[in-house]
């Protein structure tokens, strides 16, 4: 295994509070800052959440909500927040499908949960959907194609390093693997020969960057 393999480059905005009520000055270092939330409510009325993680996100949509509730002027324990109860799609991981079962509950089960059978469906006579697209990596044909349909994937990238996390777990592989899963998911992303081939190229290009920039050695 090379270097090139594994590649976990991250890029973003976080936005942290710099805790004004304190009247210090606002510290230089991001790792000083609160990763906490706030809910405020306008004069006007307007309700607005800042700060926070997604790890805390249910928490965030609760404080939220009661604010709203007492801008309403109801009580938020007779109006309860549901998001602690509320289940995410695909929650559960219960299934009685023998071919998921076959498949690898601790794949495609942790993935999908309920949504496994939808996933498998797409498989059904299509055999080729049900083998491995990365080498190396458990993802499928039926995920790709799934996250081309269901998951609002955009372009290879998003399908490769976001919908699975190919690219982040194995780079390599999943480089050489690419104009085979940009011509798996062409016909449901409305690619033509060319397009799929240049989406192929346009991923190819992107992660040696990122591995180049990474200080990650090429194959």
């Amino acid at each position: 295994m090379t270097r090139a393999d594994v590649t976990g480059v991250w890029a973003g905005l976080r936005p942290l509070l710099a805790s004004p009520a304190h009247g210090g000055p606002v510290p230089e270092r991001t790792a000083d800052l609160s990763r906490r939330h706030t809910v405020r409510t306008s004069e006007q009325g307007m309700v607005t959440v800042t700060g926070g993680k997604l790890t805390t996100y249910r928490k965030m949509a609760q404080d939220t909500v009661d604010a709203v509730v007492r801008q309403l002027g109801e009580s938020p324990t007779r109006r309860r927040c549901v998001t602690a109860s509320l289940a995410l799609r695909g929650a559960t991981t219960a299934t009685r499908d023998p071919v998921a079962m076959a498949l690898g509950p601790g794949h495609l089960l942790a993935r999908y949960g309920s949504e496994c059978a939808e996933v498998l469906a797409l498989a059904e006579g299509r055999p080729e959907l049900r083998q491995s697209v990365v080498a190396g990596l458990p993802y499928t044909g039926a995920e790709l194609v799934f996250a081309a349909r269901e998951e609002m994937a955009q372009t290879l990238d998003d399908v490769l390093a976001r919908r699975t996390r190919a690219v982040i777990q194995r780079a390599v592989p999943t480089m050489a693997g690419a104009h085979a899963a940009a011509s798996l998911i062409a016909p449901d992303m409305g690619w033509d020969d060319h397009e799929a081939s240049r989406q192929a190229n346009r991923f190819i290009d992107s992660t040696q960057k990122e591995l180049l920039t990474a200080g990650l050695d090429l194959p």
